[in-house]
This record gives C-alpha cells, sequence and structure tokens, in this order.
C-alpha cells in the first residue's frame, strides 16, 4: 500500500452521518479497519489498515471508488466482496493479492485500470459486468490460474498484454464477431515464450455452444453443488466433493438445505450471496476449518443446528433474520462472540439459539447485542 494510502487519517462522525442519511448501517469494526477519505460522489477507499489481517472483505456500500494500490500485495485476501456502488477501481487495486480466489466486478463499474488484477495468482474466474467498455493494459497479466473469461460486446476499448502471463487460460469468449478498432493489436498476446493458439478466441456466432445466460462464475459454482431450479432461483442441496475447500454459492440463491455442507471437513472459505433468504439445519454442521462466514443482508432464516461443530470463532448475525433455531452453535468450542444487528431477541429465536456446552453443560455463547 503506498505511503499516500495509508497516512489518510479518516474522519469517523462523517462517514457514519452519511451512511444513515443514505439509509446504510456500516459494520463499526469494520470501518475501523479502514483507511479512507471523502470523495466528490461518496467515500474512496484507500487501504486496510496497517496490522490488519482478513480473508474475507464485504466492503460497505458507502463507497463509491477504491484507491490505486488499495490492496496490493496483499496475501492474506482470499475472497473481496464490492457493492454495486463502486464506480471505479484505480490501477493496480488488487496486483499482487497472490491468495485472491474470489472478487466481484461492480454492475456499474465500466473500466478495469492497468494492472488491476495483476499478480492475482489464485484467481480461477472473473465476471466482467455487462457495462463495462474498457480495459486497460495487463488488467489480468500473471493470473496463471485463470481459466477461461467471457467478454461482453460493451467493451469498445482494449489495452495491450491483456492476459499476459495467464498460463491457464484457454478460452477467451467475446460477445462480438471481431474485435472493434479500439481493441490494442496485442490485447490477446497471452502467453510469453508460448505459441498464441495455447488460448482459444472464440467470437460471436462462432461459439459452438452459445453461452447461457449465468455468469461464467456461477456456471462454475453450480458444477460444483448439487441443487435444484425453479423459476430461476436455485436451492442447494449438497456438493459434488465433500473435501472441497472453498465454495461460492452463486447468485438467485435463495436456500441452502439441510446438510448441504455437513461434513465438509476441509471447507474453509464460504461467499453467500446477498438474496440469500435461508439457511437449513446442520448445513454447515461440522466443518471444521469454516472459521468465519459472513451472513448477507436479507437473510431470513437460520434453522437448528446451523453452524454446530464447526471452526467459527465469531459470527455477526443482521437484523433481517426473523427466524433462529435451536443450538445453532452448539460445539463451537472456538466461538468468541456472536454480534447481533438488533436490540434484543425476536420472538422468532429460540431461545437455546446461542448455547454451546462446555464441560458438557449448556451455557450461551458471548452474545453482543445492537445499542
Amino acid at each position: 500500500v503506498s505511503a499516500d494510502n495509508a497516512e489518510k487519517a479518516p474522519e469517523t462522525s462523517g462517514i457514519f452521518d452519511a451512511a444513515r442519511l443514505a439509509g446504510i448501517e456500516l459494520d463499526t469494526e469494520l470501518i475501523a479497519q479502514l483507511n479512507y477519505e471523502k470523495g466528490n460522489d461518496g467515500y474512496i477507499l484507500n487501504s486496510l489498515k496497517h496490522g490488519t489481517e482478513t480473508e474475507y472483505l464485504q466492503i460497505p456500500p458507502i463507497f463509491t471508488e477504491i484507491a490505486e494500490e488499495a490492496f496490493k500485495d496483499n496475501t492474506q485476501l482470499t475472497t473481496v466482496y464490492l457493492p454495486d456502488t463502486v464506480l471505479r477501481i484505480g490501477a493496480f487495486a488488487f496486483a499482487g493479492c497472490s491468495n485472491l480466489k474470489s472478487v466481484n466486478l461492480p454492475y456499474h463499474l465500466k473500466r478495469i485500470n492497468t494492472a488491476t488484477f495483476m499478480g492475482c495468482r489464485s484467481l480461477k474466474a472473473v465476471e466482467l459486468p455487462s457495462r463495462l467498455t474498457e480495459i486497460r493494459d495487463r488488467a489480468f497479466h500473471s493470473c496463471v490460474s485463470l481459466e477461461k473469461i467471457y467478454i461482453p460486446s460493451t467493451v469498445s476499448k482494449m489495452g495491450s498484454y491483456i492476459f499476459e502471463d495467464c498460463h491457464s487460460l484457454s478460452e477467451i469468449i467475446c460477445d462480438l464477431p471481431k474485435y472493434p478498432t479500439g481493441w490494442s493489436g496485442l490485447w490477446n498476446a497471452a502467453f510469453t515464450g508460448m505459441p498464441p493458439d495455447e488460448c482459444a478466441i472464440k467470437w460471436k456466432n462462432t461459439v459452438a455452444v452459445k453461452l447461457s445466460a449465468s455468469s461464467l462464475m456461477d456456471k462454475r459454482a453450480l458444477e460444483a453443488l448439487i441443487y435444484e431450479e425453479a423459476n430461476g432461483f436455485y436451492t442447494v442441496t449438497g456438493v459434488k466433493d465433500k473435501s472441497v475447500k472453498s465454495i461460492t454459492i452463486p447468485k438467485n440463491t435463495v436456500r441452502i438445505e439441510s446438510e448441504a455442507f455437513r461434513n465438509c471437513h476441509a471447507l474453509s472459505s464460504v461467499f453467500l450471496p446477498s438474496g440469500l433468504l435461508s439457511i437449513g439445519a446442520e448445513a454447515f454442521a461440522y466443518c471444521k476449518e469454516l472459521v468465519s462466514i459472513s451472513l448477507p443482508r436479507g437473510l431470513m432464516e437460520i434453522s437448528d443446528f446451523a453452524f454446530a461443530y464447526s471452526g467459527i470463532t465469531k459470527l455477526k448475525i443482521p437484523s433481517s433474520v426473523e427466524t433462529v433455531g435451536d443450538y445453532v452453535v452448539m460445539g463451537c468450542n472456538d466461538l468468541r462472540v456472536i454480534s447481533c444487528d438488533i436490540a434484543s431477541r425476536p420472538s422468532g429465536w429460540s431461545a437455546i439459539w446461542n448455547c454451546t456446552f462446555p464441560n458438557n453443560a449448556p451455557h450461551p455463547a458471548e452474545t453482543v447485542w445492537k445499542d
């Protein structure tokens, strides 16, 4: 992180006042970990504060811009969620985030800047937003795990060496009949010292199998899951490989069924979509490596034993949750605190929802209610 970004001294009350006016609830603990400043049309996120270590980062919707080099060379991050309020992402913003596996790009984003994801060696897939108009030089340089990418028809400008040294890239699908005049002749120079035909480029009307409406990232996620579909919405009922380490639940998933990920002992990273409504009984029970999970706003139900005997160390329950079953965190011996974004237990929450069993005796986990 650049010295300029690291030295910004955020004025705390201003951002909370702005959030209240916009009807946005901010996580005090999260905001305290960020360096930011006021911009022309919102707040600019400059960096994480020195010493902050986190694998999962859900950026609040008060931010409209990610600064240059904001997370450069952060090797802790594995998952980043960017809200649709973000309009701009600076050059090198995620460059060198070698363990970053999952990041979504905001709906209104129009430009991917120079070397934004350069050196994100664990990034296998990324969905480009449908309003994107420009991708600048070396945007995905050295993303060695990137396997496939879909470029929407809205992209009118492309820089050079966008995918250089992307050694796993086997297919680029372009929603255009040919590349426009605004694209550099070297835009698809994907490999250094390797033949150019290692990467297939498929133009519109020449693709043998037309890409479905679902995103590449969602399609990849669905391939790993057992699910049911109705009217475009998904219910996840299980996972094909119980040894899975990371799971992204795709958009339009409304429920995770009972025992869907039970006994996934290696599962350490889960990304839940904003439209998720319900988590079934024992859905993540016995997921010993799962130390944290971010429950999305809008979630309405958490069923019995949902996280029982998992490895979670802290849990935050959003104010939208109306129903919580029995013993949701039973046996979570490393659980330090549960934060609830409401003032007191609603009538739809079980009286024993937060009970664990240290020393074989029922005892509620430390629970902090909203003031």
